[in-house]
């Protein structure tokens, strides 16, 4: 069976609301818990916060670009502590924005 031009038209417009229908619900997954999308969150500017086995209280080690660099200080610094992996340390990324040091805490 063959389409006349409305018919192809028609299944044109169909076709493009099914694809932008789906991009639409498969927005980006990191917006279901934080206010940014996942490349901003990876790309942010983070204070980076260390806390030492057993210890309420926790250590600015500086602040970095991206969210890898945040953990990649705070295992460097464990690491040049002697602190082993699974030795109870632990570290926050805080991301920074024009209104809060802190705005999300990030891993």
């Amino acid at each position: 069976m063959a389409l006349d031009s409305s018919q192809k038209k028609c299944v044109g417009f169909a076709a493009i609301g099914i694809v932008a229908s789906l991009l639409v619900g498969c927005g980006d997954a990191c917006r279901e818990y934080s206010d940014y999308s996942c490349k901003e969150i990876d790309k942010a500017t983070y204070n980076v916060h260390f806390s030492f086995p057993n210890s309420d209280r926790d250590y600015f080690l500086g602040t970095v670009n991206g969210l890898s660099a945040c953990g990649s200080t705070a295992y460097g610094y464990a690491a040049s502590k002697g602190l082993s992996r699974d030795s109870g340390w632990g570290f926050v990324c805080c991301m920074k924005t024009e209104k809060s040091e802190c705005a999300e805490k990030h891993r």
